[in-house]
């Protein structure tokens, strides 16, 4: 018989700190499929295993292990609670759950808390004294003939006008090396549309990350390469509009 236990509570901080995880050993080492494990740390009640906290060592007093994949794996040789994590974007993650002695794995989303952006509040409108209406006592004779000389000269002067053409929307990329890994930085010119946004996605040397949960017009990334050279393309499209696409290539001077 097949011993299964209780499916697993985690604590929402555990579930965000193993996405972010997840996906920061997916961006180390782009193609090379490097994986990380360590222990599940809580307690197990009457309902179940409670995760509180992990650690990438073996610890003795551990009620799991947890394990990141590039992709999930089918099984697992560990008996009793394991879980297999894959990342989808650096704010969500796939994970199966093994409760037992080689079960049937459950399938779940891991999600990173994302910060939210207090909204502004506009400033109360100053109301401004209106101004009293004066008595009108001027002779307005002079003012029209005045007016109409000018309008008719005005008839005969060749009238130039220039329009400035808008600036068209465009996103540059900046690459700065900060110890060992690669900041990438974003940032849109331009009129930004309002229009809802369809897709935004980096290719990192040929791997395509999907960011469209955290974009934003102005933003960041941390990259950990393990190549000399880097080549990161941002699409981004939104409805109605044109694609917003940008290339950018580092080469690190440390590598040969």
């Amino acid at each position: 018989m097949t011993a299964t236990l209780p499916t697993p509570v985690l604590a929402p901080d555990v579930q965000s700190q193993l996405c972010q995880l997840a996906f920061q050993t997916f961006t180390a080492k782009p193609g090379e499929g490097e994986s990380r494990s360590g222990s599940l740390l809580g307690t197990s009640g009457p309902n179940g295993p409670e995760i509180t906290g992990f650690s990438e060592t073996i610890e003795p007093h551990a009620i799991g292990l947890w394990s990141i994949h590039r992709r999930l794996p089918k099984h697992v040789d560990t008996g009793g609670l394991h879980i297999a994590i894959a990342p989808i974007t650096i704010h969500r993650a796939s994970a199966l759950i093994w409760t037992g002695d080689h079960p049937t794995p459950t399938s779940a989303t891991f999600r990173s808390e994302t910060p939210k952006v207090p909204k502004r509040t506009p400033p109360p409108e100053s109301k401004q004294p209106q101004p009293q209406p004066q008595p009108q006592t001027r002779n307005w004779w002079p003012v029209l003939a005045a007016t109409l000389v000018l309008l008719l000269a005005a008839s005969f002067w060749p009238v130039s006008a220039s329009v400035e053409d808008a600036p068209l929307p465009h996103v540059t990329l900046n690459l700065q090396s900060t110890k060992g890994a690669v900041r990438l930085q974003w940032r849109e010119f331009g009129p930004i549309p309002t229009d809802r946004l369809q897709s935004a996605t980096l290719t990192v040397n040929q791997e395509q990350l999907d960011i469209l949960d955290q974009y934003q017009p102005t933003g960041e990334l941390t990259l950990r390469p393990n190549e000399k050279e880097l080549v990161v393309t941002l699409r981004v499209r939104r409805a109605n509009q044109p694609l917003l696409q940008q290339t950018i290539t580092y080469i690190d001077p440390r590598r040969r």
